[in-house]
């Protein structure tokens, strides 16, 4: 009921004064009360109370007329009281009830509300008080924003001095809190003291940064948990920015340059970050948001896809020497993405390109061979096999799409497949590897039907006769030397047709 008076006052600016005097002195009476006997529930009607009074007066005071210098720099008083009152005051009190429990009593919580922020709202005052203060000093005062930014500055260095003190006296609820405060308050600063959205994100990635690091060398879980707060609206931002393009792909660009610096803060940030799966969240993430960054990097498709290729690369061959399974994951996830593009664009060629040695050509076989390479160093076979095989289906398709504009260019496509084929048949020979043989034979029966179903159709008399004596020799060869390949047999090749032949009978 007190609180709700002031509202019958609001009938001329001039009644300024009284509305802060009174409202000033039912929060003082509240905060008193609540000093002697600890009544949480009296602390949050007074909270709630006060600031819904300071906050929605001004704005009917603004309605009424101009509001003078004087009576501004009253209600801006009024602010501050309840700042001290709603903000400082309850973790004073938590404070000394640690210090001297049998003279500042304060009563148990039960039920629904024990551990919940009702049962300490000290804490949560104290972060909210200095925020919903900020929000209505800019409704007070028409300053500039790199003024509002100074301001802002200046209170989150008071804030942390708070935090330093709380900390030396033992207190580190209050200490957290305060801390927690000054972090926000530094972070609201950065939008009124940089105009440019690239500057902003880049100083709050600097501040989360600076967080991680210091709760490295202090750990305290309230101030490392707004690290990764920011951090995640870091992440959010950048994925908006990246999701919205540039006008300009650019790598030396300004927003390349920012985002470059942001993910390296990250990336930084997990070397401090003492919880292993934090650190592994932090590296996904940049991993991902690096992957989406190479497209602002580079306006042409052909370098997205190789950077993407070779930062899954990076990735894998990081884990080669961390045990990281998420970031391996994220690596495969990475190299699919690519390989999912490489084989679309297989499917056509720009026009006037010289086969095979076209900037596009070029690009698609350097991720082919990365793939490839990538394969060596995975240590699940299956994931070898999966990665083997995805590339030397998109090596068959650059073929394909390189060589068949030509003219007879299905002769080439089938060459070039028939002496892939004999080099994987006699891989498995050498090296006894099974899939490298039936791999390779199985191309060359696909050889095989191509020449039947597609060759017969599309090329001149003269590539048909080539085509068909060299593809019986090569058929011919591997008849004859088909027992021991499949076998495995490495040792000395013996005639089938001789008499030192084992008698199949």
């Amino acid at each position: 009921g007190g609180l709700g008076t002031p509202f019958l006052l609001l009938e001329t600016p001039s009644s300024i004064l009284w509305l802060v005097v009174y409202t000033s002195l039912i929060a003082a009476c509240a905060i008193a009360i609540f000093f002697e006997k600890g009544w949480r529930s009296l602390l949050l009607v007074a909270v709630i109370g006060g600031w819904s009074v300071m906050t929605y007066a001004w704005s009917e005071i603004v309605s009424i007329g101009f509001v003078p210098l004087a009576d501004r720099t009253i209600y801006q008083l009024g602010v501050v009281f309840c700042l001290a009152a709603f903000g400082f005051a309850p973790s004073l009190r938590e404070f000394l009830s640690r210090r001297a429990p049998d003279r500042w009593v304060t009563p148990a919580v039960h039920g629904a509300f024990a551990g919940t922020p009702f049962d300490r709202p000290a804490v949560l005052l104290a972060v909210a008080a200095p925020l919903i203060s900020l929000a209505i000093s800019h409704q007070i005062w028409d300053l500039s924003a790199p003024t509002w930014g100074a301001i802002e500055v200046v209170a989150a260095t008071g804030y942390w001095a708070v935090h330093l003190f709380s900390k030396t006296a033992g207190d580190e609820d209050a200490a957290s809190s305060h801390g927690v405060a000054a972090g926000l308050v530094l972070a609201v600063s950065w939008f009124h003291l940089f105009e440019s959205d690239s500057a902003r994100l880049l100083a709050l990635a600097a501040e989360a940064a600076a967080i991680h690091v210091a709760t490295y060398v202090t750990p305290n879980r309230a101030i490392r948990a707004l690290g990764h707060g920011l951090f995640a609206v870091i992440a959010a931002w950048m994925a908006v920015r990246l999701l919205e393009g540039a006008e300009d792909p650019s790598l030396f660009s300004g927003r390349s340059l920012t985002h470059i610096g942001v993910l390296l803060l990250a990336l930084g940030s997990s070397v401090v970050v003492r919880s292993s799966a934090m650190a592994s969240t932090y590296r996904v993430v940049v991993a991902l948001l690096l992957g989406a960054a190479w497209f602002s990097f580079f306006g042409d498709g052909s370098n997205r896809f190789l950077a993407v290729s070779l930062q899954a690369a990076a990735l894998i061959l990081w884990t080669q020497y961390h045990a990281d399974a998420a970031v391996r994951t994220t690596g495969h996830a990475l190299f699919g993405v690519a390989v999912l593009a490489i084989e679309w664009r297989l499917t056509s060629l720009p026009a006037g390109s010289p086969p095979l040695l076209n900037t596009v050509a070029l690009v698609d076989l350097s991720v082919i061979v990365v793939a490839m390479a990538c394969s060596w160093l995975l240590v699940e076979r299956r994931a070898r096999l999966v990665y083997r095989f995805a590339a030397y289906l998109a090596l068959l398709a650059w073929f394909w799409r390189d060589l068949a504009p030509l003219d007879n260019g299905h002769a080439f496509i089938s060459i070039a497949w028939g002496i892939i084929a004999v080099v994987l048949i006699m891989i498995g020979w050498r090296t006894g590897r099974d899939i490298a043989r039936v791999t390779g034979l199985t191309t060359l029966g696909i050889v095989v039907a191509k020449l039947f179903i597609v060759d017969l159709a599309e090329l001149d008399t003269g590539w048909r006769v080539v085509l068909f004596i060299g593809l019986g020799v090569l058929l011919l060869s591997a008849s004859y030397l088909f027992p021991s390949i499949w076998k495995g047999d490495a040792g000395q090749l013996k005639d089938p047709m001789s008499r030192d032949a084992e008698d199949p009978g």
